[in-house]
């Protein structure tokens, strides 16, 4: 419905006698594109993409299929009815002449009837093959010079069920948003790798994204209008929507997708591209597990997106297996695969809606029997409660925030509106820092730099700087500051602080070697960290089979 007519502009540019709604200058604009592509640096091809070096931003090229005029008539006449719902005989009065194609409508809109309402729905395999199928006998029925029978039944299958083009850029898992300012503009997307792109769809007109829109609308139930005109909602996927029309944004639709992060960035993939180094990781391992005695309490903090989320739910594999885990989020970002002990709570928050708070699920958690607490984002009042959590005996909470610096996060916590009072400190054990930052020769890169340990003496607010960023070899490394946390857990276990460190080298080297090994699966790593638990003679050849 939405992008054929996009996604053909830029393959039919002067095609005569089109029906879209297609000005001369866009086809223009779309014929530079193409010849722009040829001569701009590729930086890497993908299944449906292309992504290309520019300045300011880099271009991510959708790739169209190179369709036939015929093919490019059938669609456009089906990507017209769908957008506009005419009825057959409103088709024939504004611009259809021929009573063949008004047949053809006819029979369009007899394919909407037979597969039903279906529009961004989750479909079982089974359901989706049957839609499939009957889409790829009517796409037989009705062309007769037919090249490309899989691309256009799959495009017809993204404009009936999905999001059209957009469903592309959903599928691509190196994406993490997708953003629309306006149907005059390109459409922006954020790339895990090369950062802000620009890509080459484009709407039509507004009332094309305007359908978009409302489409998501009509799928979540909720009322879109003058009266109500932002959106908050979420995809089958889990991707997180949110979208204005006017007069919240005057100059037309807007719509940005935050992505449901199928596949994270596993601790050993975080090892392998330097984010942590083994030894740190080990350490974490060791504060996240506490030895089946005494998990730490730690945040994560650091800029907007540098990586807080990712190392966090990387960390989550640490978490032993017997453990209920409740995660509480603003948006649903937490991915911790096959857990079957974990509940996931999500805040709602809204113009239209009765709000429920990060604070309101993390004092429901605590009435959840959790053995382990996870809050994505520590920004308000539930940071009381958290400090609060840790007071009554709630160990190895886990979370991340907004700091530039272990000493930022400390002032931050104190002040309004999370207001931790100073002496509630001592509960949290570990600050962990995480920078976003460009390397020469490396571009941007996500980096722990910082693991400090807190404590209280003389009502001052202390921090133990246990690791720290080399800036020669751009690495974390460890200080020769004694760690009061080794201490803790040789004290709880009857072990020396020898005994414990040499515990750390030996996770140390066991991380690394599954890094170098490509052990990088969520569970292949739980099932080789709990076979070492029980016996680490038993991984000494790092076999997660």
């Amino acid at each position: 419905m939405i992008f054929l007519a996009t996604a053909l502009a830029f393959s039919i540019s002067f095609s005569e006698g089109s029906i879209f709604l297609i000005t001369s200058s866009s086809c223009i604009n779309n014929l530079y594109f193409c010849l722009l592509f040829n001569l701009m640096e590729l930086l890497e091809e993908r299944k449906n993409a292309r992504i290309y070096r520019s300045s300011p931003w880099h271009i991510y090229e959708l790739k169209f299929p190179d369709l036939n005029k015929d093919e490019k008539e059938f669609v456009e006449l089906f990507s017209r009815a769908l957008l506009k719902k005419y009825s057959a005989r409103e088709l024939e009065i504004l611009f259809i002449k021929d009573k063949e194609e008004e047949a053809f409508v006819n029979r369009i809109y007899e394919l909407l009837s037979q597969i039903g309402d279906t529009s961004i729905q989750k479909l079982s395999d089974e359901k989706e093959e049957e839609i499939r199928q009957k889409i790829s006998r009517f796409v037989k029925q009705n062309i007769s010079n037919l090249e490309h029978p899989y691309e256009l039944s799959d495009l017809l299958f993204h404009e009936i069920v999905g999001l059209s083009r957009i469903d592309y850029l959903l599928e691509d898992d190196t994406l993490e948003e997708i953003m629309i300012n306006s149907h005059k503009k390109p459409v922006f997307v954020y790339d895990k790798k090369y950062g802000l792109c620009k890509t080459n769809i484009l709407f039509d007109s507004a009332e094309e994204l305007l359908a978009l829109v409302e489409r998501i609308a009509s799928y979540v139930n909720k009322d879109l209008n003058k009266d109500k005109p932002l959106l908050d909602a979420r995809l089958p996927d889990g991707s997180r929507v949110n979208a204005t029309i006017a007069p919240a944004s005057p100059m037309g639709a807007t719509l940005t997708i935050r992505k449901f992060g199928r596949s994270s960035l596993s601790i050993t993939q975080l090892i392998k591209n330097k984010t942590i180094s083994p030894v740190a990781a080990a350490f974490l391992w060791m504060a996240v597990e506490g030895l089946s005695i005494c998990p730490l309490n730690m945040l994560i903090a650091g800029g907007t997106s540098s990586g807080k989320t990712t190392t966090l739910n990387a960390l989550t594999v640490f978490i032993p297996e017997k453990e209920r885990i409740i995660s509480i989020e603003d948006t649903l970002e937490l991915n911790l695969h096959d857990r079957e002990n974990w509940v996931q709570l999500e805040a709602r928050y809204g113009p239209y809606e009765k709000e429920l708070s990060l604070n309101d699920l993390l004092k429901n958690a605590l009435r959840m029997r959790a053995d382990r607490i996870i809050v994505g984002e520590v920004r308000g009042e539930e940071a009381e409660t958290m400090f609060t959590a840790m007071d009554i005996g709630q160990q190895g909470m886990m979370g991340t925030m907004h700091a530039n610096s272990a000493k930022e996060a400390i002032i931050r916590l104190q002040s309004p509106p999370m207001a931790v009072p100073k002496a509630m400190f001592s509960l949290l054990d570990l600050i962990v820092m995480q920078h976003r930052m460009k390397l020469p020769g490396q571009g941007v890169v996500r980096r722990l730099t910082e693991i400090c340990e807190v404590s209280l003496m003389d009502e001052q607010v202390l921090l133990n700087n246990l690791f720290s960023f080399d800036r020669q070899d751009f690495s974390l490394k460890r200080t020769s500051i004694p760690s009061q946390s080794v201490e803790k857990w040789a004290t709880l276990t009857g072990k020396t602080k020898a005994d414990i460190s040499k515990e750390i080298s030996n996770r140390a080297r066991l991380l690394n070697s599954m890094a170098e090994k490509a052990i990088f699966d969520y569970p292949a790593i739980r099932k080789v960290i709990n076979a070492y638990l029980s016996d680490p003679s038993s991984v000494s050849d790092l076999n997660p089979s």
